[in-house]
């Protein structure tokens, strides 16, 4: 386990950040508050020489992200989980599953390995489930295509069992093989072994990165808004370049990286449309009925 994610109430995220520093963890970009990063989803990683590292998050995606999830409700439902004898909470089944397929899916654009399908085949195998309850909050949250797609996926990939009735409500109007099929190479590439299926990996996950914005921009009032976003992520604040260019911090090099970032993100979205170009018009459908 590389990592530990934890889930705390934004209420507490301070006092949570001041016991883990007493506890002689540190903070990457340890300079910056606590408010800088609430539009995320997590705090930047903790790290304690010999320990884990662990992700303190408030919410389980970032708040711009095209879902409505119900972060009281998920305080709410959550459970006693135990751990050597000290109360802890975990997610309830549903909420566990829903979660695991908008990671794998949405948060890593596919990118998270073989082995988030075979959680999602676990939980999906050994929890107690309500399918009825779970595909009633997945509409709910509006999130039924990353589920599908999360769902469908561990039943190739990892032989999860799901249910044919609790897939058959989640797909939107039109098929989404062409999607699922890109999705499923794009899993299978990133392994260690191949560098070639790396940067395969890679460049798709930045299509669909460049994607999910321009659904963002679409989804926007006016071309006001919609001209100050874009100017936004192409010239972020330096607080924000920092975050994307932690290694940066303590050189003069971030000066410069501010003034080539644009030619960054658009080398990269060049590479990524002229390399698979196919791929690249899977993932513009999917982005479509993703934002709409």
């Amino acid at each position: 386990m590389s990592d530990m994610d934890l889930l705390f109430r934004e209420r507490d995220l301070e006092q949570v950040q001041a016991l883990l520093f007493e506890l002689g963890y540190t903070r990457s970009v340890a300079t910056r508050p606590i408010a800088d990063f609430l539009e995320g989803s997590e705090l930047p990683t903790f790290e304690r020489l010999g320990s884990a590292n662990l992700d303190v998050h408030m919410r389980i995606e970032r708040a711009s992200a095209p879902f409505s999830i119900d972060c009281d409700g998920l305080w709410e439902r959550a459970h006693p989980w135990p751990l050597d004898g000290r109360p802890l909470l975990a997610l309830s089944p549903e909420d566990l599953l829903l979660h695991l397929c908008l990671h794998a899916t949405f948060h890593h654009r596919f990118r998270a390995r073989l082995h988030a399908m075979t959680d999602i085949a676990r939980v999906a195998e050994v929890e107690p489930l309500n399918w009825r309850l779970f595909v009633e909050r997945a509409c709910d949250w509006q999130a039924e295509l990353p589920v599908f797609m999360g769902l469908s996926l561990a039943r190739r990939l990892a032989a999860a069992t799901i249910p044919e009735d609790v897939l058959s409500p989640l797909p939107p109007r039109n098929s989404e093989e062409a999607e699922l099929v890109y999705a499923e190479q794009t899993i299978l590439a990133v392994r260690h072994d191949g560098h070639h299926e790396k940067v395969l990996a890679s460049r798709r996950t930045r299509q669909w990165h460049y994607l999910h914005r321009t659904g963002e921009i679409s989804n926007l009032p006016r071309w006001r808004a919609k001209l100050w976003y874009l100017l936004s992520k192409v010239f972020p604040s330096k607080a924000s370049l920092l975050c994307q260019y932690p290694w940066f911090s303590n050189s003069g090099w971030v000066r410069i990286m501010y003034s080539v970032h644009w030619l960054v993100i658009t080398g990269r979205l060049v590479r990524a449309m002229a390399s698979d170009r196919r791929s690249w018009l899977a993932w513009q459908r999917l982005g479509r009925r993703w934002s709409s």
